[in-house]
């Protein structure tokens, strides 16, 4: 194979994979719009629809100074918000999460991302909900001992 011929396919499959992440967070938005009680936000990196967990989460991080890339997509996986100079995703983890096989699939897409240099911080939606600020106590101590 030739080096022309492979610099072609490698361009191919990266062009592919970028459409595919963005027909899956296109999905992933949509489905969050149709909820009821999700709301739009203006973030610094476009609008997104968040649920209420996300949403109170990322206002208590918003208080605190914080910036990060809500719907983030890592290794082909879409990570609530993300601090990705650093390599912090944050989940929210609301009642879904405890259904089925979620929670296998979850710890799978946690093992992968750390692989890669990514530290995953979860949050149960009702820790959220009753204490963001604590929440973003450890997202803070996170990124300044990441920094």
């Amino acid at each position: 194979m030739g080096l022309l011929s492979w610099a072609v396919r490698s361009l191919a499959r990266e062009t592919s994979k970028r459409v595919r992440r963005k027909a899956v967070g296109r999905r992933l938005q949509k489905e969050a719009a149709s909820l009821p009680e999700s709301k739009l936000v203006q973030t610094t990196a476009g609008n997104f629809w968040m649920s209420p967990i996300e949403f109170k989460l990322n206002e208590a991080m918003r208080r605190e100074g914080l910036s990060p890339i809500p719907q983030f997509c890592v290794e082909g996986y879409h990570v609530d918000f993300a601090f990705p100079k650093i390599r912090v995703a944050v989940e929210a983890d609301g009642a879904a999460y405890h259904e089925g096989d979620r929670r296998q699939r979850d710890r799978k897409r946690d093992w992968i991302l750390h692989r890669r240099g990514w530290k995953v911080l979860r949050f149960h939606g009702t820790t959220i909900h009753q204490k963001a600020e604590n929440c973003v106590y450890v997202i803070k101590s996170e990124l300044e001992a990441r920094r």
